[in-house]
């Protein structure tokens, strides 16, 4: 039997590095007992960029836009082959979303990001996380998660090679790189035009 202390010690040590690996949210935009949107830093391990520009204007109608159009490739039975391009939101998702980025947005840092995570439907038990930022005429979006489920039963078995998956860019949509000729590709991060910060102020 473990001793009693031990016992203590590694549930605090497991909490503090839990606190390390991630930032807490700066300000809870959305929330329920399963779903959120929040502002906080950037995750380690991404690129430093500039800035962003943040607080910026965006109202839930072009948000809705620009997250409509975003769409991700899923790997077939066959592991190295992906089928076609499907949305990567769902209509409930979408409205949820557009919403509550556009409020996040208008109160961000500009250091900060929108982060979310989100239900496929209403009472669906997978879901779908990520975050979100302004940078000059673009949505930089970052997808951590697609459709994963929010618990595992231990009686299920671990899947050998569990579907692959990659955002699909569309027209004037472009996947980030942090080199030359698509070096340190990331397939989870895309670049989103935002037709109206493109538009010139009259």
């Amino acid at each position: 039997m473990v001793p009693l202390y031990r016992s203590f010690f590694m549930a605090g040590f497991l909490l503090m590095l839990a606190s390390a690996c991630s930032h807490p949210p700066h300000l809870v935009v959305y929330q329920t007992d399963t779903e959120w949107v929040d502002l906080r830093e950037m995750p380690a391990g991404y690129a430093d960029l500039p800035p962003h520009n943040h607080p910026i204007t965006l109202s839930q109608k072009e948000v809705q836009g620009v997250l409509h159009s975003v769409f991700y490739r899923q790997s077939t039975i066959f592991s190295f082959v992906f089928g076609k391009p499907q949305p990567v939101f769902t209509d409930y998702q979408l409205t949820l979303l557009s919403h509550e980025i556009s409020r996040g947005l208008d109160q961000a840092l500009p250091q900060e990001i929108v982060a979310f995570r989100v239900r496929q439907e209403p009472n669906a038990q997978r879901y779908t996380e990520g975050w979100c930022f302004i940078q000059e005429h673009d949505m930089h979006l970052v997808i951590e998660q697609i459709k994963f489920p929010a618990f595992q039963s231990p009686e299920m078995v671990p899947q050998p090679n569990p579907p692959r998956w990659e955002l699909a860019p569309r027209e004037s949509q472009h996947l980030f790189t942090t080199g030359s000729e698509n070096k340190g590709l990331r397939s989870n991060w895309i670049i989103l035009p935002v037709p109206t910060l493109s538009q010139p102020h009259s």
